[in-house]
């Protein structure tokens, strides 16, 4: 079992920069021939490492997780307490999901019902940077 944990890790931290390079521009300045960086910089910065935490790092690791579980159930298929338990991370790891987008979904709600008409709520392109 050491060994399939560690050529999950391996196959993680190899594929690590196929993953920066999707979302290499978080921020938008600072950069040759970019203008400087602002406080509102500071801010899209975090909404991008939110955004690429919730649309990267949540489903692969749920994936991962449900795909572990279903494997141990279909190692231990007789044994009824091992079947049970994947089962258990399995409905344990969807309603996560739906905890983690439906908060999500909330707050993104909250900002529309505040008046906020741009593209993402959290993201703050209106706001002009120095």
């Amino acid at each position: 079992m050491k060994k399939f944990f560690s050529a999950i890790l391996l196959a993680a931290i190899l594929s690590l920069p196929g993953i920066v390079a999707y979302a290499a521009p978080l921020v938008e300045c600072g950069g040759a021939g970019q203008r400087l960086c602002g406080i509102c910089d500071l801010f899209n910065l975090i909404n991008n490492i939110i955004l690429y935490v919730l649309m990267v790092f949540v489903p692969l690791g749920a994936g991962l997780v449900i795909a572990i579980a279903g494997i141990k159930m279909l190692i231990d298929r007789e044994n009824a307490e091992v079947w049970d338990k994947s089962k258990e991370i399995i409905l344990m790891t969807v309603i996560g999901l739906v905890l983690i987008y439906g908060a999500y979904a909330i707050v993104i709600t909250m900002f529309s019902a505040m008046g906020y008409t741009g593209g993402n709520p959290l993201k703050f392109d209106n706001v002009n940077c120095p």
